[in-house]
């Protein structure tokens, strides 16, 4: 039985509810900034005139009169990580605490384990593809779709630890299912 929660696990609960309430409240801060400048990022081409309403700074794009939309998924990428992030903390804290207590296997770790792979997916794979849905928007809007792209980028790293968090799921499920046999 625990005695005590050492400080780093319960930092972990700390730092997830600081990230999911940072995350909502950034695109919170956005939705207030509607009708102003949105920055978005593109994949500029050579030589592309632009109207005197954008900025453009290396992939940059600073367009003005933004919608509400615009700015949430702009800013969406933040809030979307700052809750996944949150949400792991909780399970990451639920495991760490029934490893404190020496039940690494206990019932329900594998389930934990495999939230954190979802975290992580969405985190990584959603919240890299808002960012570019701003900016396909705001080129869709400012009629810029012929002479820019949107920007940004998926990667596949989060695909792949969501894998490999996924496999420890399954051996923590096995292991648990032994170990109460």
């Amino acid at each position: 039985m625990r005695r005590r929660v050492p400080f780093l696990i319960a930092m972990t609960l700390w730092i997830g509810a600081g990230a999911a309430v940072w995350g909502v409240a950034y695109v919170v801060n956005g939705v207030t900034q509607a009708g102003a400048e949105v920055v978005v990022v593109v994949d500029p081409t050579a030589g592309a005139v632009l109207p005197s309403s954008v900025r453009l700074v290396g992939t940059e794009l600073f367009a003005w009169d933004s919608t509400v939309l615009e700015q949430v998924l702009a800013r969406g990428d933040v809030a979307v990580i700052g809750l996944c992030a949150g949400f792991g903390a909780v399970l990451l804290y639920q495991l760490m605490l029934s490893i404190l207590d020496g039940e690494p296997f206990r019932q329900g770790n594998s389930a934990r384990i495999a939230g954190l792979a979802g975290a992580v997916a969405v985190a990584g794979i959603v919240g890299s593809a808002l960012p570019g849905l701003a900016a396909a928007m705001v080129l869709d809007r400012l009629g810029l779709t012929p002479i820019l792209r949107p920007g940004g980028n998926l990667s596949w790293w989060p695909g792949l630890v969501a894998l490999a968090l996924l496999g420890v799921a399954q051996t923590f499920r096995w292991s648990s299912m032994s170990a109460t046999r």
